[in-house]
């Protein structure tokens, strides 16, 4: 078993890795997109009764929508910026 401080390393490399891969930060910006656009949907007309009935399930639901939609919003900030900066270093 890998102690501790060897899986943080390991998670840090994976997470890099996967960051400054172009391709698989559009497919996740799509679908966190799409499941965002669906996760309102769903709170807005199918379940609006049951999110009107419980403050606790209403706070969860959209709390929930609004830290996807943060994340998403950061991560296409990220993305913008790796652009821009492998424009100016000539790369595409």
């Amino acid at each position: 078993m890998q102690s501790s401080g060897n899986q943080w390393d390991t998670d840090k490399r994976l997470a890099k890795a996967l960051l400054r891969d172009r391709p698989w930060r559009r497919m996740v910006l799509t679908r966190l997109v799409l499941a965002n656009l669906t996760a309102i949907a769903l709170g807005l007309w199918v379940l609006d009764h049951w999110l009107a009935a419980s403050m606790t399930g209403f706070a969860l639901w959209w709390g929930g929508v609004a830290l996807a939609t943060v994340f998403m919003l950061l991560l296409a900030l990220y993305d913008a910026l790796a652009i821009a900066a492998a424009a100016k270093r000539g790369d595409e």
